[in-house]
């Protein structure tokens, strides 16, 4: 099995959690889209339903249209969250293509390994970001997806080498100028497009995931990670059972923790 393949062990024996593959685009798009019905219908009152029914039905159709990051069909998630980017590490020298969460070592003890889709296919430096999903190992079956990635700027991608990684991003062509520097953080990543199918939630798929992105985080050399949400029953979540702290930033409510 290559590192485009590394599987992750969970505290659920049926679960499995994989960096995703190109043939999974799909099914992650279909997941993510009925996910945002979800922050609608969790709004406390009427009005709050009707607004971010429209906002998500807006933020849904540009991320699937031809210039959005997740395209038609998710045609565009391997060029943004696949090719180019690595996946994982070889954690363990025993060639056990499993790796235990909470098992995996610090930054500084792991040697690198690149995926198949980095150098040779972008001809430059790969980028510190992963799309994770969770698959059903009885049915395989993809259940849920959620995205991690070095910096919280969605827009701009950190390399995977974490030394002058802020300097590297600031003199990116590809850098927004009106952005924060603490989007720049190389110490500090960020969670994406998770979203859980409507069918297996509340079976610990959703933690499962976050568990796996924190970790995955914590060995690129993250000390923090921050999201994102507009739904009152994701905030929750991350809240009570995640172990993340509220703060404003802006005019945004993000939720933080410490790794």
């Amino acid at each position: 099995m290559d590192n485009n393949s590394k599987i992750f062990s969970t505290s659920d024996s049926s679960l499995l959690i994989r960096p995703f593959q190109e043939e999974d685009s799909a099914r992650i798009a279909n997941i993510w889209l009925n996910g945002l019905q979800q922050t609608a219908d969790s709004q406390k009152y009427q009005w709050q339903r009707w607004l971010f029914t429209k906002l998500m039905k807006d933020y849904g159709e540009r991320a699937v249209s031809e210039q959005g990051d997740v395209g038609p069909e998710g045609r565009n998630l391997w060029e943004n969250w696949g090719r180019g980017t690595m996946y994982d590490t070889d954690f363990n020298n025993n060639n056990d293509d499993t790796v235990a969460v909470d098992k995996i070592p610090n930054d500084d003890t792991v040697s690198k390994t690149l995926s198949d889709h980095s150098l040779e296919t972008r001809g430059k430096e790969s980028r510190c970001k992963v799309m994770l999903v969770a698959v059903d190992k009885n049915q395989g079956a993809i259940l849920g997806c959620c995205g991690v990635k070095r910096g919280t700027n969605e827009k701009v991608d950190l390399p995977t080498v974490t030394n002058d990684a802020k300097n590297d991003a600031n003199n990116s062509n590809n850098v927004n100028n009106n952005s924060n520097n603490d989007d720049l953080d190389p110490a500090t990543f960020s969670i994406w497009r998770l979203s859980v199918d409507g069918s297996s939630r509340r079976r610990g798929v959703g933690k499962s995931l976050m568990d796996t992105a924190e970790a995955w985080a914590k060995q690129h050399g993250g000390k923090r990670m921050q999201l994102v949400t507009g739904n009152p029953v994701a905030s929750e979540f991350y809240v009570k059972k995640c172990g993340y702290e509220k703060r404003m930033y802006g005019m945004s409510w993000w939720h933080e923790k410490m790794l």
